[in-house]
């Protein structure tokens, strides 16, 4: 796969988003006309003439030959053969290539100067001709609407003047996502991709394009001693207008109120109805459990740095939300996901962690039979410490009646499917997940690849993997099982010798070439119901040329 930054500097990088260098202007220069559009037909005669008008033909067909020989150099690093060459033309296949579009204000191969007055020639025209496009592109949706009001909540403004109070704001808004996404009459975009507006001030408009919304909410949160201001508005994101807007000053007791209370207000606004459960559960709520919510957030915030500090400073987090309020299913659901977490890293988790997740999950449940989370984390506890496969699916069908919209749940569920070796159901769910958090793709896209190379289909594998925008050293094991099962087999080594020589400091308890520890590294992380399913795993790794 080659992926093209044809808009603004000119950029090349394969399908992991690894950054290729192509050192010569010619070289980028030759791409890029390739690539206007991918898969037509280049003359070796036309591009001479465009790169190299001021040489005679036995020159220019000279030069043309240096350059392809540096550019194949280039791009041997899995976008090879997305550079299709023949005798008398030359062409970008267009399946294994795509263009980036332009961001705003972005000019076609902005820098790029290979002086040559043809190309110059060809340069000038070419932007003419693009500029219209673009501007009719930055116009349309790049996402198609839901068949039901849809929306997102932009990460709220922190407006106290402190930066340790961003996890408050930072949790308002993730808590409003939350609460929204339980009701069936919206679609609702996952807190950690419209989340990566944080720091940003996007247009509204662009914001529904992107995440395809019709509706955008966005505020802020003053939070001063023992009272908090908070500003909150809806706006038509197709028109940019404002909807309704409202401020709540009020003591921090009443946070709980005011977070429903702002639900109710969007939602009503939005799809015409409302429950009252959160409403309900929020008044009963008691003064003292303020400071559990804050430790509550701070845990949430920790758990998603991803890093091993992070995880059990999120842990101990969590406990004290628990200590100060033993009520709290929220909490004990964090708390089971926080172990869940860690048996899922390369951190030498002993399985016993699997119980504790189960019975901290559980217990969640308990506490409050309508918590989709809870419901979540108690089915991926079923699968982990029970391997009991049908109660974690009915588990997950429980978290999806409560929540509808939550990115994680299908995330989660397609993930089991995949262990289960119900591979389509597998698919759909991962789908499902990527749709609803089009940002947030890592975790969902490697389960949907673990399907698709259980099912045989390796190619939508390696472009499932290939949608991940920054992949982990574990991918690369992955892309090389599937490179091996398609008799890819230079690709297949060039990939496992990358998974190798990051995968050496990554790993804890390192195999090197025994076998039978390689084997209990990877069962680690995939409990496959039918043992067959692991060994075909395996066969591809050991195709790749890794010791299982």
């Amino acid at each position: 796969m080659l992926r093209l930054f044809l808009f603004g500097r000119f950029r090349a990088a394969d399908g992991l988003g690894n950054e290729i260098q192509i050192k010569s202007k010619k070289a980028r220069a030759l791409l890029a006309y390739l690539a206007a559009p991918p898969g037509k037909e280049r003359s070796r005669e036309a591009i001479m003439a465009l790169l190299w008008s001021d040489r005679g033909e036995e020159q220019a067909r000279a030069s043309l030959r240096q350059a392809l020989t540096g550019l194949r150099k280039d791009l041997d690093h899995g976008a090879l053969d997305a550079l299709q060459i023949a005798e008398d033309w030359l062409k970008l296949d267009p399946s294994l290539v795509v263009v980036e579009p332009p961001a705003r204000g972005d000019r076609f191969l902005d820098g790029l100067q290979v002086n040559d007055p043809a190309f110059e020639d060809w340069l000038r025209d070419e932007r003419l001709r693009l500029e219209d496009v673009v501007a009719a592109d930055t116009e349309a949706p790049i996402r198609p609407l839901p068949d039901k009001p849809s929306i997102a909540v932009l990460p709220f403004v922190n407006t106290s003047g402190d930066a340790d109070q961003d996890y408050f704001a930072e949790g308002l808004s993730g808590d409003i996502v939350a609460q929204l996404s339980r009701f069936r009459s919206l679609f609702v975009i996952s807190s950690s991709s419209s989340f990566l507006y944080k720091d940003q001030a996007p247009v509204v408009q662009d914001v529904g394009r992107e995440l395809g919304v019709a509706y955008v909410v966005d505020g802020n949160v003053r939070k001063s001693g023992n009272r908090v201001r908070i500003s909150v508005e809806l706006v038509d994101a197709a028109t940019g207008q404002q909807i309704w807007a409202d401020r709540y000053d009020r003591h921090l007791e009443d946070i709980f109120a005011v977070q429903d209370e702002v639900t109710k207000r969007v939602v009503s606004t939005v799809a015409g109805q409302i429950e009252d459960i959160d409403r309900r559960r929020a008044m009963a709520k008691r003064s003292e459990e303020l400071a559990a919510y804050d430790y509550l957030l701070l845990g949430e915030q920790a758990l998603k740095e991803g890093t091993k500090e992070g995880l059990f400073r999120a842990r101990a987090l969590f406990q004290k939300a628990i200590d100060l309020d033993p009520g709290s299913a929220r909490a004990y659901a964090s708390l089971a996901r926080s172990y869940i977490e860690e048996l899922d890293s390369d951190w030498k988790a002993p399985r016993e962690l699997a119980d504790e997740a189960f019975n901290l999950a559980k217990k969640a449940v308990d506490l409050d039979q309508l918590d989709s989370r809870a419901r979540t984390y108690l089915a991926v506890a079923y699968q982990l410490a029970k391997s009991n496969f049908e109660a974690a699916q009915g588990q997950f069908s429980k978290a999806i009646e409560l929540n509808p919209n939550d990115a994680d749940t299908y995330c989660y569920r397609g993930w089991c499917h995949a262990l289960a070796g119900q591979v389509e159901q597998a698919i759909e769910s991962t789908e499902q997940a990527i749709r609803l958090s089009p940002f947030d793709v890592y975790d969902c896209c490697w389960g949907q690849a673990i399907a698709y190379y259980l099912a045989g289909r390796y190619e939508e594998a390696l472009t499932s993997l290939g949608r991940i925008a920054d992949p982990g050293f574990a991918i690369e094991a992955y892309r090389a099982a599937c490179y091996a099962q398609l008799g890819r087999n230079a690709e297949a080594r060039k990939a496992m010798e990358r998974f190798m020589v990051e995968a050496k400091s990554a790993i804890d308890d390192w195999p090197n070439e025994d076998s039978e520890v390689w084997r209990r590294y990877w069962a680690h992380g995939f409990t496959f119901q039918d043992p067959k399913n692991f060994e075909h795993l395996l066969e591809g790794f050991r195709n790749a040329g890794l010791p299982v």
